[in-house]
């Protein structure tokens, strides 16, 4: 039960952010009491709900009846701070329109059965109006099928049964969608289990026929936009780009005629080409395309955040690491950025420190990587070249050891062949004495050196430079 409390309470920080405590409608719907009770929840000082009711009690309550009425009437306030709270301007597009899509079509489903005549309309409409993203097309034959019985009712027949033929052509479009987004689903979520990994191509095959069947008919943007979802997915696992572009360019088109391309889907438009020349290694289109959603994002969104965490990624990649650091430092200058993910500005920093890095500032000290815990293989890589710049050449080499062992341990940089070949290097470099010039004498040492750059990019996430770039910032001081 207290952990009812707790996501209730999270999701009201995500919606509105901290501040929905001190404003309406949790001021009016909400007493002192509860207040103070959601600050110890918050807290976490509360761990199980024996505590909650000791708090709330006193020392001999016990998780009995009394108990159990009070949380489910702070559950059901709760609720209604929910339903009613103003969202947040710095959240997601695509998170805001969900939520104001549900919003519209309760309140809608509601008055109807209540009798009213005009706001009913008016928020089944603006749920239609709203669908712009293949996960809403189950909300429009409900808004639209309501609508048709309320004009049935009022004894409007040909509005009603105009409501009915766009009731059924909503229905067919979500029976596509619902066939996309079931693709998408199967090749997207990553999976270890081998049997689903065999039945990969037989789904790759299957979803493309299913794309080519979908492509030569006429199609709305919301169609469209889950096709390029499944292109986007096989072009990645395919490394071809063609197949996605041609999908993406082909909604963009859709919504362009349907004057749905907003500023909201070019940002998703730009968004999606991003990751496609991302997966295809092909950087700079990339840094091109995350820069055009920079552009469409507020500084105080999250999207731009988001768009930020991923054009420096793409800078490091491509070796665009001044431009890496000159994108770190506006982001991380800005005044609510304390107030986004923990997570999201945790990458960022790490891939900031890796751009310091590697334009050869030195100034980095170990203290900066204790945040970097839960990145191992970028804290092992960092460490190397923190040490590097220390000129504490000992302690290098004995991270340099520790990160070809990090590298062979693990499953996944181990059978990464850019990475292996990168644990040989640095084993060998350090043996040596970072002397690049004996090391060059050893025949299989030149033949990993010219063999790496081939290796241009890694099939695994754990770090965000690939393994050539690592490799010439530790030699760069020898």
């Amino acid at each position: 039960m207290l952990r009812h409390i707790a996501e209730y309470i999270a999701s009201l920080e995500m919606l509105v952010g901290e501040r929905w405590r001190t404003a309406q409608p949790a001021l009016s719907l909400l007493s002192s009491d509860d207040l103070e009770k959601i600050e110890l929840v918050r807290s976490e000082t509360l761990h199980n709900d024996d505590a909650f009711a000791k708090a709330k009690f006193g020392d001999a309550a016990e998780v009995d009846s009394r108990y159990r009425k009070y949380v489910s009437r702070l559950g059901n306030r709760l609720v209604q701070v929910i339903l009613c709270c103003p969202i947040e301007p710095s959240l997601a597009s695509r998170e805001k329109t969900t939520f104001t899509c549900l919003r519209h079509l309760c309140m809608g489903e509601t008055l109807l059965r209540t009798k009213g005549a005009f706001t009913t309309q008016m928020h089944l409409g603006e749920v239609v109006s709203r669908i712009d993203y293949p996960e809403l097309v189950w909300y429009a034959p409900p808004a639209h099928i309501s609508l048709a019985y309320f004009d049935a009712v009022n004894e409007r027949g040909r509005i009603a049964t105009r409501r009915l033929a766009l009731f059924r052509a909503a229905c067919n479009e979500a029976v596509v969608v619902s066939s996309l987004l079931d693709f998408w689903m199967q090749l997207y979520i990553p999976t270890d289990r081998k049997a689903e990994l065999a039945k990969r191509p037989a789904t790759i095959k299957r979803a493309k026929e299913f794309l080519r069947k979908v492509g030569l008919k006429p199609t709305s943007g919301v169609v469209a936009i889950a096709a390029a979802r499944v292109a986007t997915t096989i072009s990645q696992l395919q490394g071809n780009k063609t197949l996605a572009l041609r999908w993406l360019e082909r909604s963009r088109l859709a919504l362009k005629k349907e004057s749905r391309f907003t500023v909201s889907t070019a940002r998703a438009y730009h968004s999606q080409r991003a990751f496609v020349f991302r997966s295809v290694n092909d950087y700079i289109n990339g840094v091109a395309d995350a820069k055009k959603v920079i552009a469409l994002s507020s500084p105080k969104s999250s999207d731009w955040y988001s768009a930020n965490n991923t054009l420096l990624g793409l800078q490091l990649r491509s070796g665009l690491f001044k431009e890496a650091v000159q994108t770190a430092h506006e982001v991380t200058r800005q005044k609510n950025a304390k107030q986004q993910p923990a997570l999201r500005m945790r990458l960022i920093k790490l891939r900031e420190l890796y751009a310091k890095l590697l334009t050869h500032d030195y100034r980095i000290t170990l203290d900066a990587l204790k945040e970097m815990k839960d990145y191992p293989l970028d804290a092992s890589v960092l460490r190397v070249l923190v040490l590097q710049g220390m000129e504490n050449l000992s302690a290098a080499t004995d991270a340099m050891f520790s990160l070809g062992l990090h590298i062979d341990r693990n499953k996944a940089t181990r059978k990464d062949r850019g990475y292996w070949i990168l644990s040989r290097l640095i084993r060998m470099f350090a043996k040596h004495g970072m002397n690049l010039k004996e090391c060059r004498k050893i025949v299989r040492f030149k033949n990993y050196e010219l063999e790496l750059p081939s290796c241009k990019t890694s099939q695994i996430e754990h770090t965000v430079i690939i393994p050539l770039s690592i490799w010439k910032a530790i030699i760069a001081k020898r």
